[in-house]
């Protein structure tokens, strides 16, 4: 695990796992150093200025480590408020939504993937969805993984994601469990079935918990034995060296009684933030315990002087650079959408909390899941007014600055084309169609996205769109990319056709779909508000004219 995998230039970030005596931190971008041992299952480094976005290994004792995504920003982190819809002024992209409604899931970030996992509606679910994680920071819809469920149906488990494999710990299937499940990693950053894990249960059947690597264990952090029972326990098991899990163990307690917290490690200190001590009782206190030398943790206590400004169960916690951010959660009113934000000082320690001013969700949501991707803390489903399935997503950009543009180096289309159409699918970046000498094109290429925004090399693709147009309009809505309108050099066009998303980000045919355009149209502007895609002027029979279609 890295403690911070989002963190800002001379800022110390804490790596757990096995390691020897001689460290190197492989930072993405390039830089290694020599990492400094933090205790006999920890070291820390320094992010060099040189780093940049990508993969971090570790060396250490003669092997590498499998990949953890990490990245440098240069941008001090704020937060913005919350939205459901994306940005339009790229492409048309439609906002993304869970399948099946559902709170209490769990979530893990897994190569290109965004994976939600079990939940409630109605009743306990063992269904698994996952959205692609597309390299300008929105993500694809989220579809049902074919084949694949949970091994049981749980509600509040947590989940713990090591680089080989994915754990769901407890939740609550009609009691309260105390079993253990595991995905494995694939080599294509895809999770394999899940299954219970012979022989390893958790000492007590909890929901509603909190769970953090520390060192070279996972930890299992208070929770719910029952409904608005709160318990203080803490326990643990040993990560081997194969990614697979020891017996948990008994590992001391909390200060407080607590569920629906959440757990921060922050330098040589776990926190526990926020909860429930009982139903209707929720709790503003912040407890912390000191990481020992030999990973195991000393006696939790209360933080004085640091407190959540609103007292919150439920909620959701991230951690970019330098700063916590709580999400969302709920207290006696019900769901809350405030955001709070603590700032994290030298050394790890913990500032208090404060309502951040304009910061809201638009949706008020608890027991929902949260991931960091890019420039953005996305929220998904939970439950509010009812059970919810829709996503948001905030910037924590909060200068949203960029820096100065410049030619990309060594970096060019395979031939000249204008008035092409452009998409981003996962880490891939389409060009489509266009016009180059009076020829008017049906050809498609296409270049990789990497981590830290660089492009890859142009490659022409064997697919090709059925007709050939310049001045088209891309855009990407649910599970397809679609291309409308256009010039072919003789006429204007009314057809579309579209091409399904293929679950690497990868494209299938292209083919023509029945909807055609009101009007011949080419050069549009265009946008997706609601369940419309919506056509703006462009170069045609009309000028003025605004389409409407419905997806």
């Amino acid at each position: 695990a890295i403690h911070n995998p989002v963190a800002l230039t001379s800022e110390a970030i804490f790596l757990e796992g096995n390691y020897a005596s001689t460290t190197t931190v492989n930072f993405p971008g390039g830089p290694s150093l020599r990492a400094t041992a933090a205790g006999a299952s920890r070291v820390q480094s320094v992010v060099p200025a040189e780093a940049t976005a990508g993969s971090l290994t570790v060396s250490s004792g003669g092997t590498t480590s499998r990949a953890l995504p990490f990245r440098r920003i240069t941008f001090a982190p704020g937060v913005h408020a919350s939205r459901l819809g994306y940005d339009q002024t790229a492409y048309p992209r439609q906002a993304t939504r869970l399948v099946t409604p559902r709170d209490g899931a769990a979530s893990a970030l897994v190569g290109n993937f965004f994976y939600v996992m079990g939940g409630d509606n109605g009743g306990a679910l063992n269904t698994i969805e996952r959205a692609l994680v597309n390299a300008d920071g929105t993500l694809g819809a989220f579809n049902a993984v074919a084949g694949q469920s949970l091994a049981a149906a749980r509600w509040l488990p947590s989940s713990v994601a090591l680089p080989e494999s994915v754990y769901l710990l407890g939740g609550f299937n009609e009691r309260a469990l105390n079993t253990v499940e595991r995905a494995v990693v694939n080599a294509d950053g895809t999770l394999g079935s899940f299954g219970l894990v012979t022989g390893v249960t958790l000492g007590t059947a909890r929901f509603h918990h909190a769970s953090a690597v520390v060192g070279n264990a996972v930890y299992v952090f208070g929770s719910a034995t029952a409904m608005g029972v709160a318990t203080d326990t803490v326990e643990r098991a040993l990560i081997r060296g194969d990614g697979t899990l020891g017996p948990f163990t008994p590992a001391g307690r909390l200060a407080a009684a607590r569920y629906g917290a959440s757990a921060l490690v922050l330098g040589n200190d776990v926190y526990l933030v926020g909860g429930a001590a009982r139903a209707g009782s929720y709790l503003n206190t912040v407890e912390r315990a000191p990481i020992n030398s030999d990973g195991t943790l000393g006696a939790f206590a209360v933080v004085a002087g640091v407190t959540v400004a609103n007292g919150r169960a439920g909620h959701t916690s991230v951690v970019v650079g330098g700063s916590v951010l709580l999400v969302g959660g709920e207290n006696a009113s019900g769901a809350v959408g405030t955001i709070e934000r603590a700032a994290v000082g030298a050394g790890g320690t913990l500032g208090s909390f404060a309502v951040v001013p304009g910061a809201t969700l638009a949706t008020p949501r608890t027991n929902h899941v949260s991931q960091v991707v890019g420039n953005y803390v996305f929220s998904v489903g939970g439950d509010g007014a009812g059970l919810l399935a829709t996503v948001e997503r905030a910037s924590f950009n909060g200068s949203g600055a960029i820096g100065p543009f410049s030619t990309a180096l060594d970096v060019s289309l395979t031939g000249g084309r204008s008035g092409a159409g452009t998409v981003v699918v996962g880490d891939r970046l389409y060009v489509l169609g266009g016009e180059r000498s009076g020829a008017y094109l049906r050809t498609i290429e296409r270049a990789t996205v990497s981590p830290d925004g660089a492009l890859g090399a142009f490659a022409q693709l064997p697919e090709t769109l059925t007709t050939a147009r310049a001045g088209t309009l891309a855009a990407v809505i649910g599970n397809y990319v679609y291309v409308v309108g256009g010039y072919d050099g003789s006429r204007y066009l009314t057809s579309v056709e579209r091409a399904p998303i293929n679950a690497d980000g990868s494209l299938g045919a292209f083919a023509v779909v029945p909807s055609v355009l009101a009007v011949p149209n080419s050069y549009m502007t265009s946008a997706i508000a609601g369940d419309f895609l919506y056509l703006f002027g462009g170069d045609g029979r009309f000028h003025t004219r605004v389409e409407g279609r419905d997806f």
